[in-house]
């Protein structure tokens, strides 16, 4: 599930659900069905519209949510989108496929920053568990500016997460909300947990890592 506000509205999200209020008078306002939220038939797939996230971005104006799905084949896919209004305003959304599996436990963050002003710092990084032939935690690095506004774009994305020989999931990507915070990479966090394989968190797993990726929006001539 999730929360998030801004001056107006609440939203809030659960298995198959967005619902918002008004912030000032607690009036409720609505309820949508995630999958017709995205695009598809409600509660379809496997488990219907499952899993989501919802964050706010303060500086461009956007309500952003991710939400999982799987298909009756058991492909799996993330749907990130984001409005400036989820009272009435359009919700923009894309589709990432992840394959023959279970993105499971998706997390959500962002960085501070005007996208239009700087591109390189101004993404919206999510995280998710997929179970398939392999199991690895994998991030997608999304820049602002394409996700606010077309279809189709490049993007990074990062897996491969390990500590010596513990492999890492979990992962959950910072979001910036203090407007004095302006950090020049997006940071993550995830606790140790070796990625199950010897009894769920005994034989020694302990401690915390913290990630911080940087270039993280392809750019023509430059490295990031």
């Amino acid at each position: 599930m999730g929360l998030a506000v801004n001056s107006v509205y609440v939203v809030q999200v659960v298995n198959e659900c967005l619902a918002v209020w008004y912030k000032t008078t607690h009036v409720f306002v609505k309820v949508t069905d995630l999958c017709i939220l995205v695009g598809l038939p409600a509660n379809s797939g496997t488990h219907g519209c499952f899993d989501p996230r919802v964050t706010y971005d303060f500086v461009n104006n956007r309500f952003i949510v991710m939400v999982d799905y799987q298909d009756s084949a058991g492909n799996a896919t993330l749907y990130v989108g984001s409005t400036n209004n989820p009272n009435t305003g359009t919700w923009l959304f894309h589709n990432f496929a992840r394959g023959s599996g279970l993105a499971d436990y998706p997390t959500l963050g962002q960085t501070w920053g005007n996208y239009s002003v700087n591109q390189s710092n101004s993404i919206v990084t999510v995280c998710d568990n997929f179970y398939g032939r392999t199991f690895y935690a994998e991030c997608l690095l999304l820049p602002k500016v394409k996700l606010y506004a077309v279809p189709g774009f490049p993007f990074y994305s990062i897996s491969g997460f390990r500590l010596g020989s513990f492999v890492l999931d979990t992962i959950q990507p910072a979001n910036v909300y203090e407007p004095g915070a302006k950090p020049k990479a997006q940071f993550a966090i995830n606790a140790v947990n070796s990625n199950g394989t010897d009894g769920f968190c005994s034989g020694g797993d302990h401690g915390v890592v913290v990630w911080s990726f940087s270039n993280s929006v392809p750019q023509t001539g430059s490295p990031g």
